[in-house]
């Protein structure tokens, strides 16, 4: 994996903004800390955040028909073309870096929005991607502390907190990630 690191640091430092790659850099010590405190694979943590945002910003690069394969119509990126790049991040990691490993790419893939029943993996980049400390808002510190009591906790704590923002931003919540708060609500209740 450290042969993939290089490579990707390599890649993201030419074609990624220079902002862009440190929230990135941030995001993967961050999985690194989640992944280490939980005793999950440090190295797949910080591969999957480094790749996380690694289509953001060159999209244009990417033809549409390739988002519009069975594997990311789950993203409905007609409806939500925002998390264009969480599809292109997977196929570049896929294509251009030989990953294959599903846990990476579905955390990659999920990074924005979540799932019924995601991996310890999955919840890690999603949590890093949003506590990583480059983000400043009120309740990260209190996010944080959910995230590090439980993988669960604390993304049903964030997804909450993501919810309640899109809403009084009057913007549209992505099902996945409704689907994946109830989950957590009903599993950490002990109803699944």
């Amino acid at each position: 994996m450290v042969d993939k690191k290089e490579e990707i640091v390599s890649f993201l430092k030419k074609n990624i903004k220079e902002s862009r790659v440190s929230h990135i850099f941030r995001v993967s010590e961050y999985a690194r800390k989640l992944a280490k405190y939980y005793g999950l694979n440090e190295d797949k943590a910080e591969i999957a955040a480094l790749l996380h945002d690694c289509a953001k910003g060159i999209e244009d690069n990417f033809s549409n028909s390739l988002v519009e394969t069975e594997e990311f119509k789950i993203l409905d990126l007609k409806n939500y073309p925002k998390l264009s790049h969480a599809a292109f991040a997977v196929i570049l990691a896929r294509d251009k870096f030989n990953i294959y490993d599903e846990d990476i790419l579905n955390a990659i893939k999920f990074h924005t929005t979540s799932r019924q029943m995601a991996s310890d993996l999955e919840n890690i980049i999603f949590l890093a991607d949003k506590l990583e400390p480059g983000r400043t808002y009120k309740e990260r510190e209190k996010l944080e502390k959910a995230a590090f009591t439980s993988l669960a906790l604390g993304t049903l704590e964030t997804l909450n907190a993501n919810i309640i923002y899109l809403i009084e931003e009057n913007r549209t919540i992505h099902p996945l990630a409704l689907e994946s708060r109830n989950y957590l609500l009903k599993k950490l209740e002990g109803n699944i």
